[in-house]
Order: structure tokens, then sequence, then C-alpha cells
């Protein structure tokens, strides 16, 4: 297996735990934003958000394809969250970081204001890693296949078999592996998803399972 010269990072609910309930009020902003804005009631907008998140992986990206919505308004609306009541810094995580020999991005569907608020809050936005929010993917997010194109193109056109990409979420994993990423699920997957994936409890565990980080 090829020493890794690029780690891509996913962000939400992999760069701090699930459980801090971060992306939940990000979900809840998301459902609100179907019934003040686009007007639907409750139970309609449950059901338009999964089937969305079924079809193109995220709402957003539903709302774009099958509704006309003001992008900007929304990516403001349902990012505007208490990041800094719901995370804490994370100096493990800093120092973690600062070990990969590799070059590091933070692969996103979220968008840029909303990433830089929550790296600041763990306290890794000083290590300056350059980010690739929903903007630079030009809207094509995860797990569609052209986000992981547009990502190795920012990155310079690596191979994808030097490439590591760490995400929170199983099918954002598959169309890297597809590609011959390495890639690690940070939380529990389905039975079986270990096979040729590494799957690790915290962010702060990537090393143990993927040592060739340290390596270059």
């Amino acid at each position: 297996m090829s020493v890794p010269s690029i780690l891509f990072l996913d962000v939400d609910d992999t760069l701090y735990p699930h459980s801090c309930g971060l992306w939940a009020a990000v979900g809840e902003r998301i459902q609100s934003y179907l019934e003040t804005r686009v007007g639907l009631p409750p139970s309609e907008s449950k059901v338009l958000r999964l089937r969305f998140l079924g079809m193109y992986g995220t709402t957003l990206r539903g709302l774009q394809t099958e509704l006309e919505v003001d992008t900007e308004d929304y990516l403001d609306y349902v990012h505007d969250v208490p990041i800094d009541q719901l995370l804490k810094p994370n100096p493990d995580l800093h120092a973690m970081l600062q070990e990969v020999q590799g070059k590091i991005y933070y692969f996103t569907n979220a968008y840029r204001p909303y990433t830089e608020r929550v790296l600041d809050r763990l306290g890794i936005l000083d290590l300056g890693f350059e980010i690739i929010d929903i903007r630079a993917l030009d809207f094509e997010n995860k797990p569609l296949p052209g986000a992981y194109r547009r990502a190795l193109a920012i990155a310079g056109d690596p191979s994808p078999a030097g490439c590591v990409l760490v995400d929170d979420r199983p099918a954002n994993l598959l169309p890297a592996a597809e590609l011959g990423m390495q890639t690690v699920l940070v939380g529990q997957g389905p039975e079986g998803f270990e096979n040729g994936h590494h799957v690790i409890p915290l962010i702060t565990d990537l090393l143990t399972a993927v040592p060739g980080l340290r390596e270059l």
C-alpha cells in the first residue's frame, strides 16, 4: 500500500464527536428552513429531506435540483448555530494533525464561513490547512462522484492511491474507495464495513489506523 501524501478530512461529526449535538443543531436549522422558507408542513419536510439525502447526498443539492432556492440564503440560515456553546478546543487533535507529514485538506459539504468557525473553536484553524467547501466543489457534494474529482483536482491531481479520506458517513467513503483511496470511518459503520476500510472510534485514533501518514 502506498505511503499517503494527501489527507482529506471531513469536518462535521468527524473532527468532533456526534454526541456534542452540533450536527443535530444544523439538522434542526435545515428542517426549519424547509418549513419557514420553502413553506412545507413538518410531516412533508421530513419526508422530503430524507428523500433528498438519499438521492443527492445533501438537502441543498435536492433543493437546487428540484426547487428554486436562494443558495446563499440557505447556507447562511442552516449554519447559523451556536458553535461555541456546543464545541470545545481539542489540543489532542491539534497535536495529532501536526504529526501528519502529508498535505491536509478539509473536504466538507458545508461552506467556508461555518467551517472556519468550527475549526477555530476546535483550536486547529491556525494550522492553515486548505478548505475544500461546497462552493469550491461547485456544489457537487459528497457522495456524488464529481466531488471527489474536484477535490483531487484542487489537490493537484495526485494518484488516489496516495490519498486518505476520513469521514463519518460510509456512503461518503465508498466512492473514494472505488477510486483507490484509503478510507477511514470515524464512528460505527454497518456490519462488515471494515472490510477494506479502517474504522476508528475517534479522530485522534487516526495515526494508529494509518501510521503511514507519519512516514513521508
